[in-house]
This record gives structure tokens, sequence and C-alpha cells, in this order.
């Protein structure tokens, strides 16, 4: 049997639903064949939304209960952002806006990726502090991977925002005080476009997470079996790592080539303290250090 290639409106069989429509899509009803606005009519009603949400209404298509659910966003001061990842169920959704006059906003499908969700929460004139997931039709079931993604990624966005919010207002003067002491440094420094196409080798770049520990332990049973295995990652790679991993490096013996910092706080201090030696001997040179301007300025004094 052929999918269906296109969306069909279908009216319902039910009288207690008469001159409503369900939806029939690629061989499958997207709404009770019986009474179409029941499931989401539960669904919204049983949403819990709080102050400040973005509800991300997926797959809307026919748009049922979207006046209870503006309603209950209205008197919580929260957005709703229809997305849609079908084309043809889009085109409808898109179609049903303008025949219904609602104010929704649905997001383009060329947008249905995280540069684009992240370009409308910056643009939004409202920062939401949290998510909400509502499934208003079945198809949602056509791509279920997308909108699972798609959910985890907003949450994420949102958690970031807040967090470098946090940041900021906790650490702004810090910052601030920082810059001002490194400005006379940055007049001396040269510029980045010097060290484009300089490095001729792939480049390594070793964070401080957890598989930075399982990166160094691999070495180091190597090496205790009489391999050299950090020479070898020295002589294959161009390593770059963020301060932190500093002393776990050199202590498995491999080479920094190039150190970024960024941090500006005192608690960091550590990776630093007592290192010049044990780069030096590892990496057989200095390593370039890469420093923002908001770094702690002591640090420049200990490398």
């Amino acid at each position: 049997m052929a999918l269906t290639e296109e969306p069909e409106l279908v009216k319902t069989p039910s009288e207690s639903a008469e001159g409503v429509f369900t939806l029939k899509y690629k061989n499958r009803f997207l709404y009770s064949k019986y009474n179409p606005q029941k499931n989401v009519g539960a669904a919204v009603q049983a949403l819990d939304i709080l102050p400040g949400s973005l509800v991300l209404a997926f797959s809307p298509c026919l748009f049922y209960a979207w006046p209870e659910l503006s309603k209950k966003c209205e008197a919580t001061g929260s957005e709703i952002l229809c997305v849609e990842s079908d084309p043809q169920l889009h085109a409808l959704a898109q179609k049903q806006i303008q025949d219904q006059k609602l104010a929704a906003t649905l997001l383009p499908l060329d947008q249905n990726n995280p540069r684009g969700l992240d370009d409308y929460f910056y643009r939004a004139r409202k920062k939401c502090r949290r998510v909400v997931r509502l499934d208003m039709s079945a198809g949602t079931a056509l791509d279920a991977n997308f909108y699972k993604n798609f959910f985890a990624c907003a949450q994420n966005i949102v958690a970031a925002f807040w967090k470098n919010r946090l940041t900021l207002v906790r650490l702004g003067r810090l910052y601030c005080k920082n810059i001002l002491k490194n400005l006379p440094l940055a007049a001396a420094a040269f510029p980045f476009n010097i060290l484009e196409h300089s490095v001729e080798k792939p480049i390594l770049v070793c964070g401080a997470g957890e598989s930075l520990e399982e990166l160094t332990s691999i070495v180091c049973e190597k090496s205790a079996n009489g391999k050299n295995a950090a020479r070898a990652i020295n002589d294959t790679f161009f390593v770059l790592a963020v301060d932190a991993a500093l002393p776990v490096l050199t202590t498995a013996g491999i080479g920094i080539d190039a150190a970024a910092a960024t941090e500006s706080q005192l608690a960091i201090e550590k990776a630093y303290i007592g290192l010049d030696a044990p780069i030096k001997s590892a990496a057989k040179k200095r390593p370039f250090f890469f420093f923002d301007l908001s770094s702690k300025s002591r640090r420049f004094l200990l490398l």
C-alpha cells in the first residue's frame, strides 16, 4: 500500500464531534478518528506551565486546543514556539495559522537545528527560564529522534544562558579588574593572524574532563609496557591544552605545544605553580600560551 503523499483532512464519523476533522498522513491518523480534539485538549489541561516557560508545541498540525494553550501561557507570562520537522505538515501548519488567524510562531524548516533555536532564543523578547514539551499531534512519532534531540537542545541552551548570566553577575567586577590590568600587556601582544598556517600537524585539543584521564591512563599503561606512547602523541599531534589539563598531561609525560587560559580566579592557580620545569622538560621547549583579557594577570609572572 502506497503511503499518503499529502496530509488528508477526514471528517469524523462521531456525531459528538460533528464538523470536526481528523488528519491522515502516511497511512496513519495523527488524531483520533472519533474525537480528534480530546487527547490534545487533555494534554494541554494537564500541562504544568510555570512562569517564564518556553512551551515547545511539537507538530501542531490543526492547532486543536490552541486557545486553551495560549490562555494558559498568557497567564504565566510564557511563550510558545511551534516546531514541525516534516515539510508537508509544516506547510499545513503554516496554512492553518493563516486561515485561523492565529498568533502563533512556527519555526521555519531551515531553522530546525541548534543554530536556529539559538537565534530564536536570543532574539526572543523574554528570556525563558525553563522549557516544556507538548506533543500536539501524533506527527511527532514520524520523527521521534528529531523532537527528542530538539527538546534536549532547547534545555541546554536555556541552562547555558542562565549559567553564563549568573557567572557575569558574580564575577563581572573581577573580569573588569583583570581586563584593565591586562590591557597594557595586550597592546604589546602580536595579532593572531601571525599564527595562521604555522601548525602543520593535526591539532589534539585536551580539555580537563573524563576523557583526559582515559587518554593519560592509556599512555601510562603503554609506557609501563616499554612503549613510548607520550612521544608518539607528540610526534603525531600539536597538543593544545586548557590550563587545568597541564598537570595531568605533564605527569603522563605528554608535552604541551600550546595552552589556553581563560580562568580569571585563583581556583586554577595550582595548574601553573611549579610547572615551569616539568613543562619545559616534557615539551623540550616552552609552550605557547593563549591568555584572554579576563585572565588573572599574575599568571603571566608565573610563566
